[in-house]
């Protein structure tokens, strides 16, 4: 019976692994097109106008994902913000974790936004020192 109850854990626990090592993997995928570590050769190759223009729609969706996140989060806020019940201290409290969520989007945005400038400034003057 014992070798039983550690198969079926064993077992149990393995499907649990898998389970969520799948949705980390659906989760990272649908999040970006491309991994870290593309973005950073993509980067690096990048010497023309049309490897900057793509480099700056990269970080366009991204900041556009982040930017809809940040409202996301802003509306939680607002909604934690005026529930009044407290049963004892608590810190952080919901109101300020979805702040701080609301300021960790909304600043990563503003980078995305940031990086959007640079490549489209880099593509814009690769195209014009391509056509001299």
């Amino acid at each position: 019976m014992n070798g039983a109850m550690r198969f079926v854990s064993s077992l149990v626990t393995a499907i649990s692994i898998s389970a969520g090592l799948t949705a980390q993997t659906t989760v990272s995928a649908s999040s970006s097109a491309i991994s870290q570590h593309e973005l950073k050769k993509e980067i690096a190759r990048a010497h023309t106008s049309e490897q900057y223009s793509m480099l700056a729609n990269y970080f366009l969706q991204q900041e556009k994902v982040f930017r809809d996140k940040a409202s996301e989060e802003k509306a939680e806020w607002e909604r934690r913000k005026q529930v009044t019940i407290s049963l004892g201290v608590k810190y952080p409290s919901p109101a300020d974790s979805a702040r701080n969520l609301y300021t960790y989007y909304d600043s990563r945005a503003n980078q995305m936004a940031r990086r959007v400038a640079e490549y489209e400034g880099h593509a814009t003057t690769e195209g014009v020192a391509g056509a001299k």
